[in-house]
């Protein structure tokens, strides 16, 4: 697959399937990026702990993050393509 076919490719997307493709490509790259590093070993879970008493927040890993974000994208593509491919 050339460069100019992957850019054909893009431009032929719509706003809405662009955000999510976009989305679901850094998302999956960063997963697995985290995927291998757990695999060599340098498995550092980093934790952002938001203590707010009030609205009861625990903690949000960076692997929940990026999980959130790479099924965010693959799974509005996927509403995206099935909803209009219906009608």
């Amino acid at each position: 697959m050339s460069l100019l076919s992957i850019q054909t490719w893009w431009q032929a997307l719509s706003g809405p399937e662009q955000i999510y493709w976009g989305i679901a490509i850094i998302a999956s790259l960063l997963f697995f990026v985290q995927m291998i590093f757990s695999f060599v070993g340098i498995d550092s879970e980093l934790d952002i702990d938001l203590d707010d008493a009030d609205a009861g927040i625990g903690i949000f890993s960076v692997k929940g993050i990026i999980s959130f974000f790479m099924f965010f994208g693959w799974g509005g593509d996927s509403f995206l393509r099935s909803w209009f491919s219906s009608s």
